[in-house]
């Protein structure tokens, strides 16, 4: 057990021995908090590059019939698209010397040991990130990273102008398989535009909404909470602020909107915290308008259905000894993975979100 003393060259008596109230439990102020790598499924793969193919259905235009014994004739069939991404590597290294390791210290049976689950938490924060704002890099065995597209890559460059053909992860994505963007424009966001302009463009796109989870900064949340109005009902009332308090099985949003009822299905709506001003994407988009778009992260909001989201795992994350060289004991966490989006309709959101009105 770690021992920790209480020492004062100048003081006599019982209390000076006394041993001090030192939790055997370290705690680490920075969370581990990965959503989507906890969230989305991982799914094995046996290559650098990793392929799939999507494909589309038509939606009816009008409402027509065919003729009784008329001719049989039709369209050929459509070629289907081939997607791809890359997988990333990462990892972090330990270092702990054998003096080190032989010392009693607090919280701890081993300094190495502990060096390892630290790390492993550092290194899935990592990819969390990378999941989130890498872009694309298809790289080279040794003189360039490669980077796997990342989710805002995925969803801003092929919903952002999305009559526009955009390549993401070494391929060019077809028109049909866009995702769903707004940019607001360092704007106030509204009721009306969180309904039109995001929502409604996902749903119509094939989105259901009741299978989605929204993730936005802690300030697009917030405008988000003050949308709370009641509509009717003796359960409902309005207090400050415009917010509403409902009783437990009423549709509405409450204190906090963890799920935000709407036109178009209940949502889902999640606080994190990789969309802040830490994080800035600058995006080449193809050569037409916008040439380039700027992501900020504190100001973004976006929606996915995670069931066509996974993560494609070439290495999982695994701690590696390395060979003893010096008075020490040395190992590597290590893993390398990319992101899979089986169909970028199943995303949506926006950009430029400054208030509320």
């Amino acid at each position: 057990m770690a021992i920790h003393f209480s020492f004062d060259s100048g003081s006599s008596g019982a209390g000076v021995t006394r041993r001090e109230e030192l939790a055997e439990l370290i705690s680490i102020v920075s969370p581990l908090d990965t959503p989507l790598y906890t969230l989305l499924e991982h799914v094995p793969s046996n290559n650098i590059t990793f392929e799939w193919v999507v494909d589309n259905i038509a939606a009816p235009t009008a409402a027509q019939g065919k003729a009784e014994g008329g001719s049989f004739s039709g369209a050929s069939v459509n070629a289907r698209t081939r997607l791809s991404n890359t997988h990333m590597i990462w990892w972090e290294h330990i270092n702990v010397s054998r003096t080190q390791r032989l010392m009693d210290e607090v919280g701890i049976d081993d300094e190495f040991t502990w060096q390892e689950v630290r790390t492993g938490l550092s290194v899935a924060k990592q990819f969390e990130t990378n999941l989130w704002w890498s872009t694309y890099t298809a790289g080279s065995a040794t003189a360039t990273v490669r980077s796997t597209a990342g989710l805002m890559e995925w969803l801003v460059k092929t919903g952002i102008s999305s009559s526009i053909a955009s390549s993401v992860g070494g391929n060019t994505i077809p028109t049909a398989y866009s995702a769903s963007w707004h940019d607001q424009s360092d704007g106030n966001l509204t009721r009306t535009i969180l309904h039109d302009n995001i929502l409604k463009p996902c749903f119509n796109k094939g989105m259901q909404i009741g299978d989605a989870i929204a993730f936005c900064p802690v300030e697009v949340k917030r405008f988000i909470s003050n949308f709370a109005v009641a509509y009717g009902g003796a359960a409902a009332s309005t207090s400050a602020g415009g917010r509403v308090n409902r009783s437990q099985h009423d549709d509405a949003l409450v204190e906090v909107v963890d799920v935000y009822a709407t036109d178009v299905g209940p949502l889902a709506i999640a606080v994190d915290r990789y969309m802040n001003n830490s994080f800035d994407l600058n995006l080449q988009m193809a050569s037409s308008t916008p040439a380039d778009v700027i992501i900020e992260g504190e100001k973004s909001f976006f929606i996915i259905d995670p069931r066509f989201f996974q993560i494609s795992v070439l290495d999982p994350i695994h701690f590696e000894p390395v060979a003893k060289t010096q008075d020490s004991t040395e190992g590597i966490v290590l893993g390398e993975m990319g992101l899979k989006v089986l169909n970028p309709r199943a995303g949506g959101g926006a950009s430029g979100i400054t208030g509320v009105a």
